[in-house]
């Protein structure tokens, strides 16, 4: 039997899939400037505090509901220890089961664009290639730096993030979550071992974790990983 037919039809095939996902990749926009938000008008913020304001309370009252199965941990810590820390309402946190603020936000600067797409495929297919962080869980640790920096390196494709502490009983963040580790563990590898962010803002303690990121796995890693949380890291590359 003559396997010729057969293979060069396989080869065609491979060749189509692979000009299709090229065409596909070529047509995605480029990596877009960075550029500033647009002011929002005061109307609207005074509209939106307005819309805010308690009815028949002396302070709003805020739930940050999580699902336990799904709510992403950036997601919850960060609204709940933000709005703690700036003590405009009564906040509590809540599951399904047992500063200043304004509007401005460039959608046009997070958008699928194909040096993101590159990097996706290209750090996914480096499946050989993984790791694993941990960050110690302490007591009185800054949740939503926590949040920020665990998520970021599980952001890359590449790596993900994990706390531990001495014992697997939860520990009390600064704004009072209790948070379980995800290992209990004495200590971590060395070069796998996140520094802790200390009294570090979380603003800057995400820019060190994507240059730390950048750093490690170069800076469309970085640029990637920053992409995804929708924040505008400067200096970014083209």
């Amino acid at each position: 039997m003559d396997w010729r037919p057969a293979l060069w039809s396989g080869i065609g095939a491979v060749g189509l899939v692979v000009a299709g996902a090229g065409a596909w990749i070529a047509s995605l926009p480029p990596a877009p400037a960075s550029v500033a938000a647009p002011q929002i008008a005061q109307a609207e913020g005074d509209a939106t505090l307005a819309a805010l304001k308690p009815r028949g309370r002396q302070r709003p009252l805020i739930a940050i509901i999580g699902i336990n199965d799904a709510t992403e941990t950036t997601d919850y810590l960060m609204p709940y220890g933000i709005l703690r820390r700036a003590d405009v309402a009564d906040v509590v946190a809540l599951a399904t089961g047992p500063g200043q603020w304004d509007v401005r936000h460039d959608s046009q600067a997070f958008r699928f664009t194909r040096p993101f797409a590159l990097t996706a495929i290209g750090n996914t297919l480096a499946f050989w290639n993984r790791e694993e962080f941990g960050m110690r869980l302490t007591p009185g640790v800054d949740e939503v730096s926590l949040a920020l920096v665990a998520d970021a390196w599980s952001r890359t494709y590449r790596s993900r993030a994990q706390t531990f502490a001495n014992s697997a009983d939860a520990l009390e963040t600064r704004s009072g979550i209790r948070i379980l580790p995800d290992q209990a563990a004495a200590d971590w590898p060395a070069g796998r071992l996140l520094a802790p962010t200390g009294d570090m803002p979380p603003a800057k303690a995400l820019d060190e974790t994507l240059r730390a990121i950048a750093a490690r796995y170069g800076a469309r890693t970085a640029d990637f990983v920053a992409m995804q949380l929708e924040y505008p890291r400067s200096g970014a590359s083209p």
